[in-house]
């Protein structure tokens, strides 16, 4: 999503936390909705962790260089 969730963000880590919970729920006979974290410092990965869940993975790339690894992926 493009935001590096500072602990200051109290608010933002509630929005997001409770949009992916509320999926989840509604996922009742699936896995987790998968949530993948795509961030060039990997000191972010405790934060992610902790707000996605289980469902979640850690990409350490900036944003451009995962839209070529995914690009890439597709052919």
């Amino acid at each position: 999503i493009g935001y590096s969730l500072p602990p200051e963000d109290q608010f933002a880590r509630l929005v997001i936390g409770q949009a992916i919970q509320r999926n989840n729920a509604k996922r009742k006979y699936r896995k987790p909705l998968p949530v993948e974290v795509v961030n060039p410092d990997e000191g972010v990965v405790a934060t992610f962790t902790k707000l996605v869940g289980p469902g979640g993975r850690f990409r350490q790339a900036s944003l451009q260089d995962y839209i070529s690894f995914r690009r890439a992926e597709r052919e």
